[in-house]
């Protein structure tokens, strides 16, 4: 059975439910204990370009207990990687070669930026600021730490924690987010005003005559598989809208939040998989009839090639 499409919101519904969790701002963790040199890939992030002006910055903290003073020693440095495909440095001469066979200096020398952090200071936490200046193009931005005989021999009896924060500076309310996800929040907003108008709309579409009362086709399997898949696009967006707007003022964002919102897509998308499915074998799974049902299927239809 082949449909035609003739409802491209379907589509737009889907594309909502479908997208990924942005990238936090803001990345912390633990670098390893017990090993002296270690390669610690940490994340990455786009920066915005702009002639003349920084148009990011990235602060860099990491902490450690005091009673660590006395036996920390030699040095960890915080390298940041661009995209360039030309010249010296940049992500893709690290990718040449296996990070372990490359010395300290050597990841040093082909990294954009570096900043070195002594362990042999006195210090409980050490603190950078790093301005990003690119006047080109957007770049990706890869952060790793690269340990240098960090603690001595035996490396490092307890974990540094490590915290760094990127910022957009010159998207205002949007700063903490990466730039290949600006506007994100925005799309889930409009998504999620969208969906109960489609909702209405689809139940429209399904009535044999604008005289019939919508309770009539309401037992229809089709209708009712499709009304939750609406819902749980629904909820998806509106648990999206939420994580996005914690990032949005303090950088972190809720992993239970995004886990929901996926599994919330997942139900939509499966039931819109289903529908698919049960249309293309010809399985009404029920002897109600219908009416406009190319409207209403070929809609799905789409939905389940977009996601094939």
């Amino acid at each position: 059975m082949i449909f035609a499409c003739r409802s491209p919101a379907f589509l737009l519904v889907c594309a909502a439910a479908l997208l990924s969790s942005t990238r936090a701002a803001i990345l912390q963790g633990q670098l390893p204990k017990h090993e002296a040199n270690f390669r610690k890939f940490i994340g990455k992030f786009v920066f915005d370009y702009r002639r003349d002006v920084a148009v990011g910055r990235v602060t860099v903290n990491v902490s450690r207990r005091g009673s660590l003073l006395e036996n920390s020693g030699g040095r960890i440095i915080f390298c940041m990687f661009d995209d360039e495909k030309k010249g010296e440095k940049g992500l893709r001469f690290v990718r040449d070669a296996s990070w372990e066979k490359r010395s300290c200096d050597q990841m040093a020398e082909h990294a954009s930026m570096s900043q070195v952090i002594n362990l042999s200071e006195p210090l409980e936490q050490f603190h950078y600021n790093i301005s990003i200046h690119e006047g080109v193009r957007p770049r990706y931005w890869f952060y790793a730490f690269i340990g240098c005989g960090a603690g001595g021999a035996n490396g490092l009896s307890e974990p540094l924690i490590y915290k760094v924060h990127s910022e957009n500076i010159l998207w205002a309310k949007q700063k903490e987010f990466s730039l290949d996800h600006m506007y994100v929040l925005t799309w889930q907003v409009i998504a999620a005003a969208l969906i109960p108008i489609l909702a209405f709309c689809s139940v429209l579409f399904a009535l044999p005559d604008m005289s019939s009362a919508p309770a009539s086709i309401m037992d229809h399997p089709f209708v009712r598989m499709l009304l939750l898949s609406y819902g749980a696009a629904f909820v998806s967006c509106c648990l999206w809208i939420t994580h996005y707007s914690i990032i949005a003022k303090t950088g972190f964002g809720y992993e239970r939040l995004s886990f929901f919102a996926v599994l919330a897509a997942i139900i939509a998308n499966c039931t819109m998989f289903l529908i698919s499915i049960l249309a293309s074998v010809g399985w009404a799974i029920s002897r109600s009839i219908l009416p406009r049902k190319r409207i209403f299927l070929g809609s799905v239809a789409v939905v389940g090639g977009f996601n094939a």
